[in-house]
């Protein structure tokens, strides 16, 4: 659907609100804009961009995590298994880390020469079921609906003052 109108959205917050604490989210969806709408190239650019500007903020994993997607999708096998890597190392851990062991797992089955002769690290975290990913990804559907109408919201309110 409305990609290029949420990806709008979401600068029009980041250039009134570029302090906000909610600047890294509204970021990036930029990116996840630009990649629902086709553009990868553009998402991966964002998405990189948010990984290092926010590089202190549990999104900067997020970003790594898509990233490791487009990689991916793109027949970069390599490219992604260091991302998902370095993910798994992580201190922060977390949602992503289990997730980059997930998707490292998958992308080894499909690439055997990826795999190494030492064991991979699976992260310390409980299990999580096989399906959070796409549960993760509804929930961003969610937040982005909700986020628009809240950018919405905040640009009304910026932009139309009150009356005397």
């Amino acid at each position: 659907g409305k990609h290029a109108e949420a990806q709008a959205q979401f600068e029009r917050f980041i250039s009134l609100a570029p302090g906000s604490p909610f600047a890294a989210q509204a970021a990036y969806g930029v990116a996840a804009s630009l990649e629902a709408g086709g553009k990868a190239a553009e998402a991966q650019t964002k998405y990189d961009e948010v990984a290092k500007r926010y590089s202190t903020d549990s999104v900067a994993d997020d970003a790594k995590l898509a990233l490791a997607g487009i990689f991916t999708a793109q027949n970069k096998p390599e490219q992604a298994h260091k991302i998902l890597d370095e993910l798994m190392q992580a201190t922060r851990g977390g949602a992503a880390s289990q997730a980059a062991f997930m998707k490292r797992n998958e992308l080894e089955q499909k690439f055997p020469h990826l795999r190494t002769n030492t064991p991979p690290i699976r992260p310390a975290m409980p299990s999580f079921p096989t399906n959070i990913l796409s549960t993760a990804t509804s929930a961003v559907k969610q937040a982005s609906a909700a986020g628009t109408n809240l950018l919405k919201a905040v640009s009304n309110a910026v932009v139309q003052p009150k009356a005397p």
